[in-house]
């Protein structure tokens, strides 16, 4: 077993993580790790998101969520399709929790902005019915 020194990442887990143990670790460390990089920073925050998602962790899920489309927001400003992916799941995180007005709100946005792009990232990533969206 290698040694472990008190300043390498995963020291305080002995050297058994499991991923999303790692991912706990380091989901607060983002900013710290790339300062300067809004677009990491972000697409960071979205995975994480996508993965506390599907692991039912909805509280990180939606605090992942809600930053992402803040830091691309403030890239891209609202008429952006990496804008429309972050809020299509911050949609689909509200609804995982049952707060369909703010998914409604957001999805019609969304609609209203891109047209048909968020049918379309609908029909590939998620199987929900139009009339739970629109």
């Amino acid at each position: 077993m290698p040694i472990l020194r008190w300043y390498a990442e995963g020291y305080k887990l002995n050297g058994q993580a499991k991923l999303i143990e790692v991912l706990d670790d380091l989901s607060g460390k983002i900013e710290t790790e790339f300062p300067n990089d809004l677009d990491i920073q972000a697409e960071l925050h979205h995975k994480s998101a996508e993965i506390y998602l599907m692991k039912g962790n909805l509280p990180k899920a939606l605090f992942h969520a809600e930053t992402a489309l803040k830091i691309r927001r403030s890239i891209f400003g609202d008429r952006n399709a990496e804008v429309a992916k972050d809020m299509y799941y911050l949609a689909s995180v509200y609804k995982r929790i049952s707060k369909y007005n703010q998914m409604k709100n957001f999805t019609k946005k969304r609609r209203r902005s891109f047209g048909k792009l968020i049918p379309i990232m609908r029909i590939c990533h998620f199987s929900w019915k139009i009339s739970e969206i629109f």
